[in-house]
Parts: C-alpha cells; sequence; structure tokens
C-alpha cells in the first residue's frame, strides 16, 4: 500500500472500525504463520489472545473439536469454512473488502474482579471488527502456549 493510500485511510471517517486493525487483521490473513497477541476492548468487555489467520482460524477450530471428541461431521463442517478465507486470498487488493471479523486462538475474557476467564488454555474466538472500539498489541496473563 502506497503512502497516500495509508493516509486516506488514516483519514477520520463514520465507519467506525479502526483503519490500523484492519491492516493489522489483512497482515494476519497473508499467511497462517503471521499472528500476534492483541487485547481488545468489545462492548464493555475486554478480551486478549493470539490474532490469527481466519483460515488457519477454522482448520484449528475443528481439529481442537475432532479431538474433543465432537463428531467427525461437525468438526469436517467447519474446517470447510477455511475456503472462504483461501478464495478471498485470490482476489485484487482493489477488488478486496476490509476485513469484518477477527479471529484470536487461546481467547481470554477479563472478568470484573481481573482474572481471565477461562482460565486454562482459553477459547477460539471471532468477532466483529467494527465492536472493537480499542486494542492493545500484547496479551494479558501468562504467556499462551
Amino acid at each position: 500500500m502506497s503512502t497516500q493510500e495509508t493516509l486516506e485511510k488514516a483519514a477520520p471517517d463514520d465507519q467506525g472500525e479502526d483503519w490500523f486493525l484492519q491492516e493489522l487483521i489483512e497482515f494476519v490473513g497473508q499467511a497462517e504463520g503471521n499472528e500476534i497477541g492483541v487485547t481488545l476492548h468489545v462492548e464493555g468487555a475486554i478480551v486478549t489472545g493470539t490474532l490469527i489467520n481466519g483460515g488457519r482460524w477454522f482448520k484449528d477450530l475443528a481439529g481442537h473439536l475432532e479431538a474433543s471428541g465432537v463428531n467427525k461431521g461437525v468438526s469436517h463442517w467447519i474446517a470447510g469454512f477455511s475456503k472462504v478465507y483461501a478464495e478471498q486470498g485470490g482476489t485484487s487488493e482493489e477488488g478486496r473488502l476490509p476485513p469484518a471479523y477477527l479471529h484470536l486462538r487461546n481467547a481470554r475474557t477479563v472478568g470484573t474482579s481481573g482474572d481471565l476467564v477461562p482460565t486454562d488454555d482459553g477459547v477460539f474466538w471471532r468477532g466483529r471488527v467494527n465492536a472493537v472500539s480499542g486494542f492493545s498489541l500484547g496479551t494479558l496473563g501468562p504467556s499462551p502456549k
């Protein structure tokens, strides 16, 4: 993206989505190995976890469900949604819509007492970009495994 395009994105608008968060999601979406810890403020809640590629999120969720004993038909059905992100990768930058959802692995919500919920490895979390009112890079609590 050119400097001019970045400056145009940074201009105030009425969308409510943070252009930098959308850029970060697009960068993570370019390859399954791209990931970064984030802490999000979402409609009064704080959610912390690792931002990952949307296609990888669906594949990893399906694998987690299958390993947990969920019916293989259900896990294969969920894994099939990863193709949505593979198809978007072939779209030119001009034809691509900004990301509307973000995907976290090992996500936890910060409770009112400051405790992380759940206290184990976290969950797979998917949320709307336009629901995020603020974010920081890095996760709260112990380092994810």
